[in-house]
């Protein structure tokens, strides 16, 4: 399959030209290495545009025509309270911090976030809100063009979260066409590359995949293999608090999360999930993403069950591993061992990336992976 033709997802070089050209405005606060192989990072900005707040609540703004509300409008009627880098933010609460970029797009070019996976795994919700976008984590205004800021929403959903100018929360992808795989481009994509791989490392025998949806999509089943560690539950009601700026593998797992082991019953393993509570697992099958392709987890179907399996969801080019899961129910339920758990999308990139597998932290992971803050579980 051959690349777009300069249409789809934006590749480093395409998301660099559109900085210098203005048409994403970098902040203070925004460094060289935010720009990925196929997004580019948001942190919170400094400087003359620093702006963190807590809110009593969040008012996403809404667009009547040409009367948009901007999202600084809206910041006294939220109840916006400053806050300062540092702050331990509380599970429950919510907070807003401008991001590090404006967004000055022309008819035909739109955006859309996504949490980081280590945001995702460490269960802080990080997504966007834009002036006059009635949508969250994106704006696609490609009819008429868009120019407004672009802030952050913080939500810690089971840690005390320390609140850094440091860390990147959500990172945003920009595109000037919708690129996504029907089921014919699927079909094309799979006469030349295997998409799903065995655990082992060797990839399905064409014959032996069924995980195919019939919108383009593909699916992941849950690996929840009887008596063995499959994942791990956070912990809530801590006194401690995360710091999201923690070296690579420093922080003692133990403190957060309990490990979870399969249970088993005569037909394989299973794991229960009680409601409302947090818990990282992961797939069996390890996705393979071209580099010419971009992946994005998307919301499961409510039929294979009401329960969300992802706070992150971007798959960058060249990624190849099992993924980790964010998964929680409203209510108990149970999962068994290949159950259906996630979805993902495949999509065009508009130029070739470099390789998520040249810098990525969990390039080859199998097996469900913590937040690369912590080290090994000593069970």
């Amino acid at each position: 399959m051959e690349i777009n033709n300069g249409y789809g997802t934006f590749a480093r070089a395409d998301l660099a030209d559109a900085i210098e050209a203005g048409r994403v405005r970098t902040l203070d606060g925004f460094k060289n290495d935010h720009l990925g192989p196929a997004s580019i990072d948001l942190a919170i900005a400094t400087g003359p545009n620093a702006a963190m707040y807590e809110l009593d609540m969040l008012l996403k703004p809404q667009a009547y025509g040409s009367n948009c509300e901007s999202v600084r409008e809206l910041l006294d009627m939220s109840g916006a309270k400053p806050r300062q880098p540092g702050h331990i933010m509380e599970p429950g609460h919510t907070y807003v911090c401008k991001s590090t970029v404006d967004l000055n797009l022309p008819p035909g070019m739109y955006a859309y976030m996504n949490a980081r996976s280590t945001i995702g795994r460490s269960f802080l919700h990080s997504f966007t809100i834009m002036d006059g976008s009635t949508i969250f984590d994106g704006v696609d205004k490609r009819q008429q063009g868009y120019t407004g800021e672009v802030w952050l929403v913080l939500k810690p959903l089971c840690f005390r979260t320390r609140l850094s100018i440091d860390v990147c929360y959500s990172q945003m992808r920009l595109f000037n066409r919708d690129t996504r795989f029907g089921e014919q481009c699927l079909r094309k994509a799979l006469e030349t590359d295997d998409l799903l791989y065995r655990r082992d490392g060797a990839a399905y025998n064409q014959a032996d995949l069924s995980l195919f949806s019939h919108d383009g999509s593909v699916l992941a089943t849950l690996y929840a293999k009887e008596g063995e560690l499959i994942g791990y539950k956070a912990k809530k009601g801590l006194s401690e608090y995360l710091d999201l700026d923690a070296p690579k593998g420093s922080l003692d797992p133990a403190v957060f999360f309990d490990p979870v082991y399969a249970g088993s019953l005569k037909s394989g393993g299973y794991v229960k999930l009680e409601g409302m509570e947090y818990y990282l697992l992961s797939t069996i099958e390890q996705l393979k993403v071209p580099e010419r392709l971009s992946a994005e987890l998307r919301m499961l179907d409510a039929r294979f069950g009401l329960f969300f399996s992802h706070f992150a969801g971007y798959i960058d080019p060249g990624f190849l591993g099992t993924v980790t899961l964010e998964v929680m129910s409203p209510d108990d339920r149970v999962l068994r061992h290949k159950d259906v758990v996630a979805r993902f999308d495949y999509e065009r990139m508009a130029s070739i990336p470099p390789s998520y597998g040249q810098r990525g932290n969990y390039q080859g992971q199998v097996g469900t992976t913590l937040p690369k803050m912590f080290g090994e579980y000593k069970l």
